[in-house]
């Protein structure tokens, strides 16, 4: 079933009935939550919400850390309509508050009673906000709302009623914020429709091999977009989410969970090569010597298999030799993964530059403008986020 809007997508994924549809970390196992109990859950948030207030095209916060709250929060807010507004669980209350008053939300979620202790402190420059609501820990005062009272004390809203509100949504309707970095000033609201996101999640698929028999390992912040928009793929798919317990423990939980697949940046790969580094160190000189020769054969196999041909002759006889002696065991730890890289290819990469290339992008129109017509270009910044140093505005 193709979808167009995130709405739409939650409707398929609970659909696929499976007992493991998130893996989260409880008492040092990893425990199930099937998609019948993220659908109840969804539903009696969404019934909080409600009875908070909430209304089509309002906007809720949620600041926390991976785990199953993240999709339930996510989802009911998407649901009624709603537009979820993630604020890094990492930015510091005066960072955090900025975000939140900048977008409008009126309800927040937040992890951790240190994170609410800060919003709390930072009270008056949220004048928006009617109601904070801690998802781990002991809310307090009678003000702030229990996450885990709200899903054991509200009835769950009628499940046909959120079927109707979801379907309700259009893919030019706003689904969420993301906040950039703001290195010419205080952070931009890029404002994302439910079709910019779906859109992508429709077209990755197209290149991207996910089954619903396997397990992914999320650990990059839901807070930024990538991981996000792929872990609507994997419940678009009804693939298994095995959330990590934090980005320090991802080796010690990728053993547990052996995931087939799993999404990451350079900078965790670069952790990971130093480790490598580290080990072959500390080895014998004849371990080292092994493993600068299997590395330094698998640069010459490099070629062939860009081309999707296996190396033969001596080259082969030398890959099978090193695949056997270091790669195998790599592969052995890493079990399902297969690489596939999200830009160019790994490897030694050579980049030239014509006299062309030396005369600048030459703009199109209006300066300080871009052109966007695909379904994937952001809606627009938020209306508060405007007052910019000559950034770019998309033009429909």
């Amino acid at each position: 079933m193709s979808i167009k809007t995130l709405s739409e997508l939650f409707l398929v994924a609970v659909g696929h009935q499976k007992p493991d549809c998130l893996l989260h970390k409880v008492d040092g196992r990893f425990r199930p939550v099937s998609t019948a109990e993220l659908h109840d859950r969804v539903l009696r948030l969404a019934a909080a919400l409600i009875a908070l207030g909430v209304e089509r095209g309002d906007r809720v916060g949620l600041m926390a850390e991976n785990g199953p709250h993240w999709p339930s929060v996510d989802f009911a807010t998407l649901g009624l309509g709603a537009v979820l507004v993630p604020v890094y669980p990492t930015l510091t209350p005066d960072q955090a508050s900025y975000v939140i008053n900048d977008c409008g939300a009126e309800v927040v979620f937040v992890q951790g009673t240190k994170r609410l202790e800060g919003l709390l402190g930072e009270k008056a420059a949220m004048p928006n906000v009617r109601k904070l609501i801690l998802i781990d820990g002991e809310p307090p005062s009678s003000e702030i709302d229990s996450f885990a009272k709200l899903l054991e004390e509200t009835a769950p809203m009628d499940a046909g009623e959120f079927e109707e509100s979801a379907r309700k949504s259009s893919v030019e309707d706003l689904a969420t914020f993301i906040y950039t970095s703001g290195t010419t000033g205080n952070p931009k609201g890029v404002m994302l429709t439910h079709g910019n996101i779906a859109s992508n999640v429709v077209n990755a698929l197209k290149v991207l091999d996910i089954h619903s028999e396997w397990t992914a390992l999320s650990f990059l912040p839901l807070s930024h977009s990538f991981e996000r928009m792929v872990d609507y793929i994997y419940f678009y798919r009804g693939a298994t989410i095995a959330y990590a317990e934090s980005i320090q423990a991802v080796a010690k939980n990728f053993q547990e969970v052996n995931p087939h697949v799993f999404v990451s940046v350079p900078r965790v790969y670069e952790k990971v090569l130093a480790k490598v580094r580290e080990n072959v160190a500390g080895s014998p000189p004849l371990k080292q010597k092994i493993f600068g020769w299997a590395v330094d054969v698998a640069r010459k196999a490099l070629p062939y298999r860009l081309q999707r041909r296996t190396p033969s002759g001596l080259l082969g006889v030398q890959l099978g030799l090193a695949d056997k002696l270091v790669f195998g065991k790599i592969k052995e730890r890493l079990r399902h993964v297969r690489w596939r890289p999200a830009g160019p290819r790994s490897g030694r990469v050579l980049l030239g530059y014509g006299d062309r290339d030396l005369r600048g992008i030459r703009p199109v129109g209006d300066f300080a403008r871009t052109m966007c017509q695909q379904p994937r270009c952001r809606k627009a910044r938020n209306r508060r986020s405007r007052d910019t140093r000559g950034g770019a505005q998309d033009r429909r």
